[in-house]
């Protein structure tokens, strides 16, 4: 079914640019991490993903784990904007797609060859400057990604258009912002406060969540909250559904989570986010037309992320 052979790669590439998480400024979760030049650190960002779609009475299943290595170094503050670099040193992916298996680790030497092995070594090359607003901690712009979307073309020109849509420069900001954002809010212990944010994909459609964050624990310089997540799919806009060149048009959806929750370990010493385990279940109906047809799809999609710090050290023993 095309729209599994397309939507895969398309969901690869959200896990590319993810801060990890920050507030704006309150002195119990000021990100300090970011104020000064400093020595790189590491993130690893592990996503698993299982998909059910049925069409009529055929059940296709999907499974995508994939893990992300990050090298963070903070630049200091330039020209009133906090400098980032962030550079992907490693990437592990295992997809199961209806039985149809692809892997590939970074790590390996000589890793097993298929249609996206060499779309991986171009993520595992990426590099990106992120520019950050002092005051509200907002991405205001990432650089890199240009070279990033002419790479990925080359491996498979077909994608060139989604590509370009979903790594927009407003789609890109999006993504970097703080994906586990844990402010404005109250800092006593008990209390709770809301995030909201919308994320535009182009032809694919646009993601609304709401996050509801409370502080259950405060020890050791260690802060631990708890979310929950409502996460909601609106289709795309006639105009956007034109872009993008897919071979399919999503014309009704009522998708929504029914589950999302999780927790957030932030290091006040560290001065950021040190590891989360969120989930999130989406599920619903869609109306696809495919080739002048349409078709009615039932989704049922369960995630899980998990955010830790790790080592340069830690990353190469995995090498084989």
């Amino acid at each position: 079914m095309n729209v599994r052979r397309w939507m895969g790669p398309a969901l690869m590439l959200l896990g590319l640019v993810i801060v990890g998480g920050v507030s704006q400024g309150q002195e119990k979760f000021e990100w300090t991490t970011f104020k000064k030049e400093g020595k790189p650190f590491y993130q690893e960002l592990y996503t698993e993903t299982k998909q059910t779609m049925k069409v009529s009475d055929v059940t296709f299943n999907q499974t995508q784990k994939q893990t992300f290595w990050f090298e963070w170094t903070p630049e200091g503050e330039k020209g009133g904007e906090y400098v980032v670099k962030q550079k992907i040193v490693g990437l592990k992916m295992d997809i199961d797609i209806g039985g149809n298996k692809i892997n590939y680790d970074s790590r390996d030497k000589n890793p097993p060859q298929n249609p996206m092995t060499q779309f991986f070594k171009e993520l595992e090359k990426a590099t990106f400057t992120l520019k950050i607003d002092p005051a509200t901690m907002k991405v205001k712009s990432v650089d890199g990604v240009e070279e990033l979307i002419g790479k990925l073309a080359k491996v498979n020109k077909s994608m060139e258009p989604l590509l370009k849509e979903i790594l927009s420069k407003e789609a890109v900001s999006q993504m970097s912002d703080p994906m586990f954002a844990i402010g404005p809010g109250k800092d006593d212990k008990g209390k709770t406060w809301t995030k909201k944010s919308e994320l535009k994909m182009g032809p694919i459609g646009t993601y609304d969540t709401t996050n509801v964050f409370k502080i259950e624990s405060e020890k050791d310089k260690k802060a631990t909250l708890s979310v929950k997540t409502d996460l909601t799919y609106k289709i795309p806009s006639a105009d956007a559904a034109k872009k993008g060149g897919l071979p399919f048009k999503i014309l009704e959806a009522s998708l929504k989570s029914s589950e999302g929750k999780g927790t957030i370990v932030f290091n006040k010493d560290k001065g950021r986010v040190e590891g989360a385990d969120l989930k999130v279940k989406l599920e619903g109906d869609l109306k696809v037309e495919i080739s002048g047809m349409t078709t009615s799809v039932n989704l049922v999609q369960e995630q899980e992320v998990k955010l830790k710090e790790t080592t340069k050290e830690e990353i190469e023993k995995g090498k084989k």
